[in-house]
């Protein structure tokens, strides 16, 4: 028999513009979405704190924003 679970997952995001999960908006984050957005296939790990429109996509909107946050540090 096969029983059908649940698991309901909280957590606190760091850093929104963390795409890649090591607590960072960088380049490197910037990259990976310019992978996604070209159809590569990606095996990195995506974090959900990436997703700033709430959307369930990592996209644009996200790629801007830490294109931005890198700007504002320079």
């Amino acid at each position: 028999m096969t029983e059908d679970h649940e698991l309901k997952v909280t957590f606190e995001c760091a850093n929104s513009r963390d795409v890649t999960g090591d607590g960072m908006a960088d380049l490197a984050d910037a990259i990976l979405i310019l992978k996604l957005l070209a159809g590569a296939n990606i095996t990195d790990a995506i974090s959900p704190c990436a997703d700033r429109g709430e959307d369930s996509n990592i996209g644009m909107a996200e790629l801007l924003a830490i294109l931005r946050a890198i700007v504002a540090e320079l």
